[in-house]
């Protein structure tokens, strides 16, 4: 990574350069330059490692217009206190990034006999690689702080091809990445995710401690931490990953599906799901403080557009946190099992899981094999309404009890698909109306996605009604 010596640069903007200052960045290793405001952008793009903005009452709207930019260069922002100017300028200048809902702007000391603070701010802040402005990027990211994460997650490619990819349903971007160093050289698969910076680093943490010791290495796409940069209150994640792989959405419409869902629960989950314990819990209250469970409003337009639509949200969701406690199995899980999180190598049947929203924690055992249930049964990647024949298909498959349902000659792939997982969910059921009501909260949760078909949406909250 081009880090460490190579971004040594350290800007002073808006007061005279102090020599304590410029003397203690020497001892650290580090040139100290004095610009002008115009010039901060233009260093933060060549490699600053940090920019020091003195405390002058022109340091607000300084700020303010270079935030972004820096931190999705890298480089480091602080406030530094002089003696020339108060207090005050600066605490303005830091509400300001404050209330922009990213991290505030630290300030450090630089006045007499205490510079060696604001040297060793900027010592040991890590900004990672500096980023590749001749990086060719197809299709192009038109918002400018993305941009960067980019260039400096691949600084080391001379081009990026992006394929966007449906991933979970929180707000992060996920994308295939295929970098290269020239049109005859094989590409190099990776997988890119961006999101909230918190959101983002404890999924790393996720995959470090439940991920990487506990599942086999061929079926997880691993972290290449040296490529997770972040930026302005989000982080890019970005893992390594293999070429011949299809989602298994796509996968589904092209093979059958036995071999990769036994390869999911008898490989890659094999390990958390054959350490299960029975706890008693109240089932409702586990769906709803692990965020599946929906609040009732987000819920009112599938109400609406549904045949049970007497059946309001807000009874519905309490008479699912009113059910009684009961003994089931926990175990650890993926946390966001669906066909989008899934892949499948083409050559072996063998799933690789990507996205853990992490952290991990123990919980329903059939959490997982419900959330996959759903996806299988209601994403539709054409995002096309629900045909007359797969609506039929789909009442008879969320028909309770779920677990004693049958194939029938009519059902289509996915319709076996999510029996197939089901088989594997009896094994882990100390009754079967748990399964009912794990799917019931994903189906709920599913009903209050606006990105999905309302149509959809409306179905998928009348069955849970039914289930519920």
């Amino acid at each position: 990574m081009r880090s460490g010596p190579e971004r040594a640069m350290v800007c002073w903007v808006g007061a005279s350069l102090p020599q304590e200052v410029e003397r203690e960045c020497a001892n650290r290793g580090l040139q100290v330059e004095a610009i002008g405001p115009d010039e901060v952008r233009t260093a933060c793009l060549r490699g600053a490692r940090a920019a020091l903005v003195a405390n002058v009452p022109e340091a607000r709207q300084l700020l303010v217009s270079i935030y972004q930019i820096a931190a999705a260069c890298g480089t480091a922002l602080a406030i530094a206190l002089t003696d020339d100017y108060p207090d005050a300028a600066s605490a303005n200048a830091a509400s300001v990034i404050k209330r922009s809902r990213t991290s505030p702007v630290p300030v450090v000391d630089a006045r007499d006999g205490r510079a060696y603070s604001a040297a060793e701010y900027c010592a040991s802040h890590m900004p990672g690689p500096i980023p590749n402005l001749a990086l060719e990027i197809s299709p192009s990211v038109e918002d400018e702080a993305q941009r960067l994460l980019f260039q400096r997650a691949f600084y080391d490619f001379r081009s990026i091809r992006l394929k966007e990819l449906h991933g979970g349903y929180t707000q992060a971007r996920l994308w295939r990445v295929d970098a290269g160093h020239g049109p005859d050289e094989r590409a190099h698969p990776f997988v890119a995710k961006l999101d909230r910076d918190d959101a983002i680093t404890d999924q790393i943490q996720t995959m470090q401690e439940f991920v990487a010791d506990q599942l086999p290495y061929v079926n997880y796409a691993p972290t290449d931490l040296h490529r997770c940069v972040a930026g302005a209150g989000v982080r890019l994640m970005v893992s390594k990953f293999v070429g011949a792989a299809t989602q298994f959405d796509t996968f589904m419409g092209l093979h059958p599906t036995h071999l990769a869902i036994t390869a999911l629960f008898d490989g890659a989950l094999r390990n958390w799901r054959e350490c299960t314990t029975e706890e008693r819990i109240q089932l409702g209250r586990v769906y709803r403080d692990g965020g599946i469970l929906p609040e009732p409003a987000t819920l009112a337009q599938a109400c609406a557009a549904s045949r049970a639509r007497r059946r309001r949200p807000e009874s519905v969701i309490e008479r699912i946190l009113r059910r009684p406690a009961q003994t089931v199995r926990i175990c650890r899980g993926h946390g966001d099992l669906q066909i989008r999180n899934v892949f499948v190598r083409e050559s072996t049947a063998d799933v690789v899981l990507i996205d853990f929203p992490g952290p991990i924690p123990t919980t329903h055992a059939l959490r997982d094999p419900a959330s996959l249930d759903v996806s299988l049964g209601f994403y539709e990647a054409s995002g096309g309404a629900v045909s007359a024949e797969d609506e039929s298909i789909l009442r008879r498959l969320y028909e309770p009890p779920l677990l004693g349902c049958r194939r029938r000659p009519e059902d289509t792939a996915r319709a076996v698909a999510v029996l197939r997982v089901r088989m594997y969910a009896r094994m882990d059921a100390l009754t079967w109306s748990e399964y009912d009501l794990a799917v019931a909260c994903h189906l709920l949760r599913f009903a209050s996605f606006t990105r999905e078909p309302m149509d959809r949406r409306a179905l998928a909250y009348e069955l849970a009604c039914e289930l519920a």
